[in-house]
């Protein structure tokens, strides 16, 4: 890439940190680090890499350690517009599976989609699937049906940017029958 290209996306990453840096401050129990270039080749652009100006060492915001998860932030990407068939016979559930419907809110990158058998005495795990998933896009996924029996099942969703950020479960009941 020339200079001259380069240039503009230089500043605003260096804008881009800048701001981060005056913000951090504000930040209850934040920290910052200083990312330094000795000219050791450790830097992304090469040995001995220096900006314009001649400024090696670069602020870098940290992660506060051991801060929690803003309340809500899983649920945040949630799924919405879960469609599931409320019946379906049992012969075409064994051949076929059960096939689900959603759409992952906007940031998901995978879905979880799992099967339960409902009873008197609770639910059981009858499958699962981890899916990949564009946020916003609606998702088709079918679920292997060959080991169900008549009954009652539910089919819950949940998406999220990966699978320990997965927000709260999307539920729909299903009668094979």
């Amino acid at each position: 890439m020339t200079p001259q290209r380069r240039a503009p996306r230089d500043r605003a990453i260096a804008f881009a940190v800048a701001a981060a840096v005056c913000l951090l401050p504000a930040a209850p129990g934040a920290t910052a680090a200083v990312v330094r270039d000795d000219g050791g080749g450790g830097g992304s652009h090469g040995p001995g890499h220096r900006d314009r100006d001649g400024a090696a060492p670069r602020p870098v915001a940290t992660r506060p350690a051991g801060r929690p998860a803003p309340p809500g932030a899983a649920d945040a990407l949630a799924v919405r517009g879960l469609r599931v068939p409320e019946r379906i016979a049992l012969r075409t559930a064994r051949e076929d599976g059960i096939a689900a419907s959603f759409v992952p809110r906007p940031g998901s990158l995978v879905a979880e989609v799992r099967l339960f058998e409902r009873s008197r005495a609770g639910r059981r795990l009858v499958g699962r699937r981890l899916v990949a998933v564009r946020g916003g896009r609606r998702t088709r996924v079918h679920l292997p049906g060959e080991e169900l029996r008549p009954g009652a099942y539910e089919v819950a969703v949940r998406a999220g940017a990966g699978r320990a950020t997965l927000g709260s479960a999307a539920v729909a009941r299903v009668l094979v029958g």
